[in-house]
């Protein structure tokens, strides 16, 4: 399947399943020739196919917004992904152990306020801002080299920057940092060889729990003894009969896959659109203080989580579509962000855009937690890095991982970065 079939024939089962198809997203991104036709023609859908659980897709902005703010009738917990069945006939397990993401309340808002008070506090948020400043700076300082033309991949600095800020936050030790989003990759990529730890998907998750466990179960349990003013401290405190101790680790694993993968991703995937059309970059270096907006279209842009999914309670009906108790609905973050029906020119990308409603964070309780950091990041990134490019261009193919979220696992460059100035 190509970009181009989605635009001709029916909307068969073959075609709908290219949606949670890692293999197409590794070549393609995201199918959005396929959403464009399913808001029009086909907004709420079934889909059957041989490869995978039947499910509904459900793409417009709107729907999908009804859907997440009704946890009562339409449940987190469950199926938490599709995934295509492997010749052995097994989906890799789309169903984990809860987390923050497939939680329902009350149980979501108990486990959900213990980490949100370190993301909402404004004058913590506001005392990581020179923190990042300084990460980008050093960061930028090593990949500049002698200050003449080089190659080099930009994943890798945008990488640094999100793995130092999100340890930051969690209080991660600094030698952990890139073992930790070596394990971190492994569950967020469990299919792609590239990242596995195992001979399949499964023991590859495993091998990566398991590492990631050997890192953060010491660390609570020395936050416990020695507190300090990290997340990683809030949630050693936070045990009780409900939250258990493998659970408090899990939270914290999840914080750095959410915090690292979707924010480097996006500063990846804005970078190649800027070089793609150097009037922006250049409308963004003489005045940076469209910065904000900017990082916003970039986040639309990229809209780094392919779906999550949904399972009905009871029986109901939206947009005058009847689903069973039991059906397992795919709601499809990336069509959302391109919705025809909030978004002029949808297809295009404006970093004047505004109102900017976008559903790349998610909504209602699932609100991404980290997304105040994950802006500055972003921000404080873009900021420093542009006015120093010189010259920038691709120096060669860009390369996507095979996993649920939308991004490239390099992005080789050939550029000149100037010196900072103080």
């Amino acid at each position: 399947m190509k970009p181009e079939d989605f635009k001709r024939g029916p909307l068969d089962a073959e075609k709908l399943v290219a949606a949670i198809d890692p293999d197409y997203w590794q070549k393609f991104g995201f199918p959005h020739p396929l959403f464009d036709r399913l808001r029009k023609e086909a907004p709420i859908t079934y889909v059957e196919h041989p490869d995978i659980e039947p499910y509904w897709a459900v793409s417009l902005n709107q729907d999908i917004r009804e859907i997440s703010r009704n946890p009562a009738v339409f449940s987190n917990a469950g199926t938490l992904s599709l995934n295509l069945r492997d010749a052995s006939g097994s989906s890799g397990g789309g169903d984990i152990k809860p987390t923050l993401l497939n939680m329902d309340p009350p149980d979501h808002n108990e486990h959900r306020g213990i980490v949100a008070q370190r993301f909402q506090m404004a004058e913590v948020i506001k005392r990581d801002d020179p923190f990042l400043a300084a990460s980008v700076r050093e960061i930028l300082d090593g990949f500049m080299g002698d200050g003449g033309v080089r190659e080099g991949d930009f994943v890798q600095p945008a990488q640094r920057l999100s793995i130092a800020a999100v340890g930051r936050v969690l209080g991660l030790p600094e030698e952990h940092w890139e073992q930790a989003f070596v394990f971190a990759n492994a569950v967020a990529a469990n299919s792609d060889p590239e990242f596995m730890l195992g001979e399949s998907a499964g023991s590859s998750i495993a091998a990566a729990h398991a590492g990631l466990f050997e890192i953060f179960a010491p660390l609570i349990e020395a936050r416990r003894r020695t507190p300090q003013d990290d997340l990683v401290t809030v949630l050693s405190n936070a045990e009780s009969e409900e939250i258990d101790f493998a659970q408090l680790v899990i939270h914290a694993v999840l914080i750095l896959l959410g915090g690292v993968e979707t924010t480097r991703n996006v500063m990846g995937v804005g970078l190649v659109e800027l070089i793609r059309q150097p009037e922006i970059m250049h409308r963004l270096i003489r005045d940076l203080d469209q910065m904000p907006l900017a990082v916003e279209e970039m986040i639309r842009w990229t809209a780094p989580l392919g779906h999550m999914c949904r399972t009905v309670r009871k029986d109901v009906s939206v947009s005058g579509t009847r689903f069973r108790e039991g059906d397992v609905l795919a709601l499809f973050w990336p069509s959302a962000c391109r919705d025809e029906s909030l978004f002029a020119d949808p297809h295009v990308f404006r970093i004047d855009r505004k109102p900017n409603p976008h559903l790349a964070f998610g909504v209602a309780q699932h609100l991404c937690l980290g997304r105040v950091l994950a802006r500055r990041q972003i921000i404080a990134m873009f900021k420093e890095l542009l006015p120093r490019l010189a010259e920038c261009e691709l120096a060669g193919p860009l390369q996507r991982a095979r996993m649920l979220i939308n991004g490239y696992t390099e992005i080789p460059l050939r550029y000149r970065l100037t010196p900072a100035v103080s």
